[in-house]
């Protein structure tokens, strides 16, 4: 979605309202600085406001995304062309995320081996070695931690049996099993068809496969 054309969308249908920045800002409880944030295309209003900023402007959500007024005949085909933009645009962020994690799970696990080689190589005494072995297995158990936490709420998992696509439970994925490093599968059992099994990594659920 362009950004920058959805802010001149939002000022032409603000003023065409004779409405102020300030104005705006304050029917929507927020500051004028976030209308100008959207109208200069630096950002985007939030899924939760989205509804009441459209109320206000007259227009609906496809129309906002679209940065045009929609006729009726279109309206459908528009529509779907939002939704498969957002899809991408939640792919694309999600598999960042994905990427951000690795590169810093692995730089978590290189850490820790080498404060441990250095409590194994350098010379100190014996109590002090165990604090900062210690301290690295608790360090590397925390990047264990968030990483699969990152992992679970990064996309959904989709079921290989009944292919229903949800958020897993910690506890679900501690428990599981990972067939690959990525995460990309997991041995889960399934809350809709409650059968185990592979589950596969989705990254978006706005459109169900058919």
């Amino acid at each position: 979605m362009n950004q920058e054309k959805i802010g001149k969308f939002i000022v032409k249908v603000r003023k065409e309202k004779n409405m102020t920045q300030q104005e705006l800002a304050k029917k929507l409880n927020i500051t004028d600085r976030a209308i100008s944030h959207w109208e200069n295309g630096r950002s985007m209003p939030d899924a939760g406001i989205m509804l009441d900023l459209c109320k206000l402007l007259d227009i609906n959500v496809n129309e906002l995304l679209s940065a045009k007024k929609i006729v009726k005949e279109s309206y459908n085909e528009q529509a779907e062309e939002n939704l498969l933009e957002m899809r991408r645009e939640i792919e694309s962020q999600n598999k960042k995320i994905l990427t951000l994690n690795r590169i810093i799970t692995f730089l978590g696990v290189v850490i820790y081996l080498l404060i441990v080689l250095a409590a194994i190589f350098i010379e100190m005494p014996m109590i002090i070695r165990n604090i900062i072995m210690a301290l690295a297995l608790v360090m590397l158990l925390l990047f264990g931690v968030c990483n699969l936490n990152i992992i679970r709420k990064t996309g959904y998992y989709e079921c290989q049996e009944c292919k229903h696509q949800y958020i897993p439970t910690f506890n679900q994925m501690f428990f599981g099993m990972s067939g690959i490093t990525k995460g990309d599968i997991w041995q889960m059992k399934c809350p809709n068809c409650n059968k185990k099994c592979w589950h596969k990594k989705v990254l978006t659920k706005i459109m169900k496969n058919k």
